[in-house]
């Protein structure tokens, strides 16, 4: 059984304002044309990099493994995925004074029941260096916002839904940061909340260690070692990395380009 979570102040630092609307009980949030959908599968030819979890589903997983989200509208029901850009494997300009644009979220969710409605804050949080490091979540790389999503289709089908990012949302190997981040989700509302209809997460075949963190309490639990089954598909896509731009900090460095 899944321990409850309490959600912390800290770790909603960067959210846009969010109302309700008194009418329906839905938070205000980006409309859901922005968001595209597919069936997920791992197989198909990225068109970007990607980073985070997005192996191969786990088509066997019963449904008391995916059924995970709780949506908690007071305390937050918060997942945490790890980004790393010297991890990308489309192509080898990655690595020290490179950066890597952030361009869309994605997050693998299949429906009990349809048509569903729900809304999941999203946003680049920081690294807390350890062995096993996790996310720090007073660091806010990319702002979070609201994004409302919402599901026609058949039910329970594994759907791939993307998130636009809004631009200048990097990870950087520099002086400033080392490339690696988490992808923040809060899941805030879902028409269907209850425990038999509510969306189910979408799990990949094997469990990684120190990948996906989940807030307990006051703890920060690594998915590995306190849940079953693979971790959740949640990754994004990021651009190829490019040099940073070298910053000339001295009016003479300046001057030394046009003698």
């Amino acid at each position: 059984m899944r321990l409850i979570r309490l959600g912390c102040a800290a770790l909603v630092i960067g959210v846009v304002a969010t109302g309700f609307d008194a009418s329906a009980g839905i938070p205000d949030a980006r409309r859901p044309e922005l968001v595209t959908s597919k069936i997920y599968d791992f197989g198909a030819a990225p068109p970007v990099c990607k980073l985070g979890v997005y192996g191969p589903r786990d088509n066997a997983a019963p449904d008391n493994w995916k059924n995970v989200l709780s949506f908690d509208p007071v305390n937050g029901d918060y997942f945490y995925t790890w980004l790393n850009l010297d991890s990308l494997t489309c192509n080898s300009a990655c690595g020290l004074g490179s950066y890597g644009e952030i361009s869309a979220a994605h997050l693998v969710m299949s429906f009990p029941t349809s048509p569903e409605t729900l809304v999941v804050a999203v946003g680049i949080v920081g690294v807390t260096p350890a062995t096993c490091r996790y996310q720090n979540s007073t660091i806010v790389t990319c702002p979070a916002f609201d994004q409302m999503i919402t599901w026609e289709g058949a039910t329970n089908q594994p759907v791939d839904f993307t998130i636009p990012i809004p631009p200048e949302c990097r990870l950087e190997i520099t002086a400033s940061g080392n490339g690696q981040a988490f992808l923040q989700y809060n899941f805030k509302y879902a028409k269907h909340s209850s425990q038999a209809t509510r969306p189910r997460a979408e799990l990949q075949t094997t469990a990684v260690q120190c990948h996906t963190f989940v807030p307990v309490s006051f703890d920060s639990e690594d998915w590995y070692d306190n849940y079953t089954g693979g971790n959740p598909i949640m990754y994004v896509d990021v651009e190829q990395c490019q040099q940073v731009p070298v910053r000339h900090a001295t009016w003479g460095q300046l001057k030394q380009l046009y003698r």
